[in-house]
């Protein structure tokens, strides 16, 4: 895409975010390098480019709940059995150690 490229404090503006925000955001790569132009230290960023990929992330995210709740129900499947396997017991394990006794 061809657009704008502007700085790192005009992006974080733009966002509305702090610039430590989208430092990390390059880190992580959730700015990937094809959104951005890097001459030494200097980051030059596609307007356009990192505003799409960041609205693609958010879709993929907007996604995510489903394994959310699968993972809940599994806790809750886990619970169920140890509730099962309590009420099944109706003999108490005798787990001392006697330590006086010679074996």
């Amino acid at each position: 895409m061809t657009g704008p490229y502007v700085n790192i404090d005009q992006l974080a503006k733009h966002f509305a975010v702090s610039v430590s925000t989208v430092r990390t955001w390059v880190r992580r790569g959730d700015i990937p390098t094809t959104c951005y132009i890097k001459v030494g230290s200097t980051y030059r960023f596609n307007l356009g480019d990192v505003e799409s990929h960041l609205k693609g992330e958010a879709e993929q995210t907007a996604a995510q709940p489903e394994s959310t709740v699968v993972e809940v129900t599994q806790v809750s499947a886990l619970a169920e059995l140890e509730e099962d396997w309590a009420e099944d017991s109706d003999e108490d394990l005798d787990l001392s150690l006697d330590l006086d006794e010679d074996y």
